[in-house]
């Protein structure tokens, strides 16, 4: 959740209602961690969507490893989890960066990956 910005509580349950709590946490941030950032990379995606592919990529890399791994199923109810936040914050995010960083002079990177992740040119 670095560099996100608060929303507000009405555009949070907007989104998700579960959002409240989460808007709510994201302002201590600002002082206690983001602002001992001295720069900032923002990796930017082109749809939040891709996120499901990336974790389901991960999980079958997992277990043709032989190793436990979620199942498609399970894949999605966890990434599920994420996208609200991603929907209510992202677009800040990408439009201003990191909240503050450009007024507190701080660099920020900010690079697009495609869907096979690699950089936009």
């Amino acid at each position: 959740m670095l560099g996100f910005e608060p929303v507000g509580a009405e555009a949070a349950a907007a989104v998700n209602p579960a959002l409240v709590a989460v808007d709510d946490k994201l302002e201590p941030y600002e002082e206690r961690i983001e602002s001992l950032a001295d720069a900032w990379l923002v990796i930017q995606i082109g749809d939040p969507e891709w996120v499901f592919d990336w974790r389901s990529q991960a999980e079958d890399a997992t277990r043709k490893a032989g190793k436990p791994a979620l199942t498609p199923e399970q894949v999605r109810a966890f990434v599920s989890r994420f996208q609200p936040a991603y929907e209510a914050y992202l677009p800040a995010l990408y439009r201003d960066g990191p909240r503050g960083a450009k007024a507190a002079g701080k660099a920020v990177l900010a690079i697009e990956v495609e869907r096979d992740r690699s950089v936009k040119e």
